[in-house]
This record gives C-alpha cells, structure tokens and sequence, in this order.
C-alpha cells in the first residue's frame, strides 16, 4: 500500500505545481496582455510588443477576457487561449483529492482520509457549482 500512497502523494505535487504554475502565468499574463493567452503566438517578438501596446489589457479594456470569455473558449475547445486558467483550478483540484486519498490507503485511522476526501468532495461540488452553475 506504500505504493499507492507514494502515487499519490506524486500525484499531489504535481497537481500543486500546476495551481502555482497556472495562476503565476493568469496574474502574469493578464497583467501584461489582459488575458491569458498573451498575443497571438504567430506574431514575432517585435510585432507581439507592438501589439501589447495597440490591444492594451486590463479591467475596462475591450480586449480583457472576462469569465464568460473564459467559459466560451473552454466550450468550443480553444485551450490555447485558456490553458493557464484551466490548469490551475485542474491542478488545484488534483491536490485536493490526492492528499487525502493517500491518507485514506495507508493510514491507521482510514477514516480520517475518507472524511478528507469527503471534504474535498464537497469543496470541489461547490467551486463547481458558483463557476459553472446557473446564475441567477
């Protein structure tokens, strides 16, 4: 069972790393361009300065990616745009449900790791539910 836990705890790095990674690059991004997918990626170094300047970002500019932006792009499947956004509450989620499931298989009370893996559950239903629910 030792194995399981070391998959898992694996597992729980990762999904970390990829929470950090990602809202690193959405703050970094979106602080230079207004949205995460940055300029297009066609465009030389010269050009993608140029045009940072021409489409500038932030709140209030026609060119910032908003939530329903966000939602779009990840229903018609244009993940470049918003791999970043999506990593982060993926590799958050990852995290949340690993760490207690390595409890759950290897420790002496496995209770505790079901009622943190039950925890999680219900965390994870929530964010769901406030980001992709019906809004009123």
């Amino acid at each position: 069972m030792h194995w399981m836990r070391t998959i898992f705890l694996a597992l729980a790095y990762l999904g970390g790393a990829g929470f950090i990674a990602g809202t690193l690059w959405s703050l970094l991004a979106h602080g230079l361009w207004g949205h995460p997918a940055g300029p297009p990626p066609h465009l030389s170094p010269e050009e993608a300065r140029a045009w940072t300047h021409e489409h500038p970002g932030g709140i209030g500019s026609p060119h910032a990616m908003r939530w329903e932006d966000i939602r779009v792009a990840l229903r018609e499947q244009r993940w470049a745009e918003v791999w970043p956004v999506a990593l982060a509450p993926l590799g958050g989620g990852l995290a949340l449900v690993c760490v207690p499931a390595s409890f759950l298989v290897t420790a002496k009370h496995w209770w505790k790791g079901a009622l943190g893996l039950g925890i999680a559950v219900i965390i994870l239903v929530r964010v769901y539910t406030a980001l992709w629910g019906r809004e009123h």
